[in-house]
């Protein structure tokens, strides 16, 4: 399904190259990305893009409370680990599980229920999170770029503050969770 969509995708993508003004060297703006008279960086870009929004589709058959997750022996996450899932406004004791393949995720709040928001929800992992190569490349590298799914609200500037912070990961009280970019520099003394 998903490389259907992509193969879909292109194909709209070559139908609007030939029936638009790209060909004339006018720049094209999509998704806050210029594509400067190249359909193929246009048509890569964004199909490789609808391919990690769509992997969530195969993000299924979780869990559906903590108990559940423990008794499959899902594992349960470290603050550290799961700090992409707390960012945001009452996220911060969210609780992250993945699958004991790796593949899948399910986050829950602090009062046990399932989070699908898509700042937070848990996702599917190309390579879990203890094939560290391949997850950085084909999971966080994407996520950066793209955010979790289409309606992900952050943009890339949080995200990569975030990543940033992650990487030094202190106590919750500490980090910069759920603050955006814009919160951020807005906050920081001019010199």
């Amino acid at each position: 399904m998903i490389l259907k969509k992509a193969g879909d995708f292109v194909v709209d993508g070559i139908d609007k190259y030939n029936n638009s003004n790209l060909k004339d060297g006018v720049n094209v703006v999509q998704n806050g990305m210029t594509f400067a008279n190249n359909p193929a960086e246009y048509l890569v870009t964004n199909s490789v893009r609808i391919i990690h929004c769509e992997r969530n589709l195969l993000n299924n058959n979780l869990p559906q409370t903590i108990k559940e997750a423990k008794d499959l022996h899902w594992k349960e996450l470290s603050d550290g680990e799961a700090y992409f899932h707390q960012l945001g406004e009452g996220n911060i004791d969210n609780i992250k599980f993945v699958s004991p393949d790796g593949n899948r995720e399910v986050i829950f709040n602090a009062n046990g229920e399932i989070i699908s928001e898509s700042l937070v929800k848990g996702t599917f992992n190309v390579f879990g999170p203890s094939e560290k190569i391949g997850h950085v490349v084909f999971d966080v590298v994407p996520y950066i770029a793209w955010g979790n799914d289409m309606n992900d609200p952050s943009n890339i500037a949080d995200r990569v503050m975030w990543s940033i912070d992650a990487a030094k990961f202190g106590p919750k009280e500490e980090s910069l969770r759920g603050e955006t970019f814009m919160d951020w520099i807005s906050d920081t003394p001019s010199d």
